[in-house]
């Protein structure tokens, strides 16, 4: 788990201490915005997955858009949007089939270092109320 400046862990990024702090230290705690929405997660994810938000909810099951409702499922996890059941049924989904979505997102991450700093940069974007970020690759 991550450590803010300050001392206070932070769940919703992965990395290291060292990276947490040169990248939230920099801004100003005014630009930290408090957790976003789920409809503002679902849009920057569709962005950064070059997929459309009415896609989600589709019965395609291409890994662009299985890898956007898993970046989805892991952050709402991380967000504490409750069940993730109810998350599933916006996309007319079973939990567990979400649940091994998210479950795949965050072994890929922990794997791949390219994909972490992917996922990274959307997190960053999200607690800093952002619009710059770089797409990630299916």
């Amino acid at each position: 788990m991550a450590v803010k400046p300050g001392g206070k862990a932070d769940s919703r990024v992965l990395g290291d201490d060292r990276f947490i702090e040169q990248t939230l230290g920099k801004p100003a705690l005014s630009s930290i915005s408090p957790s976003p929405s789920l409809d503002e997660i679902e849009q920057r994810v569709c962005v950064v997955c070059g997929v459309e938000q009415t896609e989600l909810a589709s019965p395609g099951r291409g890994r662009k858009l299985a890898q956007a409702r898993g970046i989805i499922g892991w952050l709402a996890m991380q967000y504490g949007f409750g069940p993730l059941r109810e998350v599933a049924e916006c996309y007319h989904r079973d939990a567990s089939s979400l649940t091994v979505a998210a479950r795949k997102v965050y072994e890929k991450a922990r794997a791949s270092k390219e994909f972490r700093k992917q996922v990274n940069a959307l997190i960053l974007c999200l607690i800093l109320d952002a619009e710059e970020y770089s797409t990630i690759q299916a």
